[in-house]
């Protein structure tokens, strides 16, 4: 067995001087084991170190969390690895498919690379193995999660970015445990893990609101129905505030036309008197692309207009050495997306009776220099 460094594991920083000298004492007993034997049972155990049974548990369950150790029910208790280990009661190594459709919009944006960064650290951190894969469209991702399923073995998949209902249904008669990222399946066969994106643009609209600005518009990129719920969220909250809500303030480009300019030039069309004080974007690419089609006709932000953008990133707001105007943005922490998908395909491995769950990750306001008090304007 390689050496384990009982000091770098993460439960030791609060255990007792004692539990960390019987944890030295224990791997040195499963260093001695003969290949398929067991550990002592704990009273054997606490006699054999001279300490309480209650020390003795401390530090197996150490050992345990950390998977140094495994419990067989009726059988004892066995290293994972090492000379001592036996065949029959290693803990398998888990293999989890990452699959993703990156289309010319998400294979740019921040977020993605932070939720692959969450997958990988999380896997990373329970011992299991990855496979990556990158599709194009819903027909090779199927494909590909055929393959990974009937080829590779996987023993659970993970979709990250938009997937169409249809082909999720599809996935889901693998029954395999199967989580879904950033969007919502209708399969009650699959977690979904998601960002709360209408609570997001509810902080927004109240943030702004309590800047003292009324006249509220929303910008944002129509495409396969691209995360209703940010819209929704928008104008929950005007009825919230009271607010006035007009078709011409909910403005709306196809992804196949020119950007955030686009945008812009459709909000500035609107003769000054019917203009909104303030504005969310539906990203942070949106609001710096609208941003700078104002500088271009000399419309000044916030000083003309306020602009808060809705999923951002914590890392790249908290960036003091970007050459730019930091956004005001609600921001989520990405890479926390990718840690509760693997902790929830884990636990429906081990318990498959464990019911599919749809978790939100809330957001955060990071308060920029694009937004500003009506008054002071």
């Amino acid at each position: 067995m390689e050496a384990i460094q009982i000091d770098e594991l993460a439960e030791v920083a609060n255990a007792s001087p004692l539990v960390r000298k019987v944890l030295h004492l224990i791997i040195d007993d499963i260093e001695n084991l003969k290949q398929g034997e067991p550990l002592l049972p704990e009273l054997d155990l606490a006699e054999k170190h001279g300490v309480s049974r209650r020390t003795i548990r401390a530090a197996m369950k150490i050992l345990h969390d950390e998977d140094i150790i495994c419990r067989v029910k009726g059988k004892g208790t066995f290293p994972t690895q090492g000379e001592g280990s036996s065949l029959l009661f290693k803990k398998k190594t888990l293999k989890i498919g990452i699959v993703g459709v990156f289309h010319h919009m998400v294979n740019t944006s921040d977020f993605t690379q932070l939720i692959n960064d969450g997958l990988i650290t999380q896997a990373f951190n329970k011992h299991c193995d990855l496979v990556l894969s990158r599709t194009n469209n819903q027909d090779e991702l199927l494909d590909t999660c055929k393959r990974l399923y009937s080829t590779m073995s996987v023993d659970a998949l993970v979709l990250v970015s938009y997937v169409e209902q249809q082909v999720l249904e599809e996935i889901a008669e693998f029954k395999i445990p199967i989580c879904l990222l950033d969007h919502y399946s209708e399969s009650e066969h699959i977690d979904c893990v998601r960002v709360d994106s209408r609570q997001g643009s509810a902080l927004a609209v109240e943030h702004l609101y309590n800047l003292g600005h009324r006249k509220i518009a929303y910008a944002f990129v129509d495409q396969f129905n691209s995360n209703p719920a940010r819209v929704q969220g928008y104008l929950d909250s005007l009825k919230t505030f009271g607010l006035e809500q007009r078709d011409d303030w909910i403005i709306k480009r196809d992804v196949d036309t020119e950007g955030g300019e686009s945008l812009a030039m459709k909000l500035l069309a609107l003769t000054p008197d019917k203009r909104p004080t303030a504005l969310l974007t539906f990203n942070t690419k949106v609001a710096r692309e609208m941003i700078q089609a104002f500088k271009k006709v000399g419309l000044k932000v916030p000083q003309d207009l306020s602009i808060v953008s809705t999923g951002g990133t914590i890392e790249e707001e908290n960036d003091d050495k970007a050459p730019r105007q930091k956004l005001t943005s609600i921001c989520f922490d990405w890479k926390v997306l990718g840690h509760i998908a693997i902790q929830h395909v884990l636990a429906r491995i081990e318990d498959p009776h464990i019911e599919p769950t749809n978790t939100f990750v809330s957001p955060s306001l990071e308060i920029g220099n694009t937004a500003a008090k009506l008054a002071d304007k």
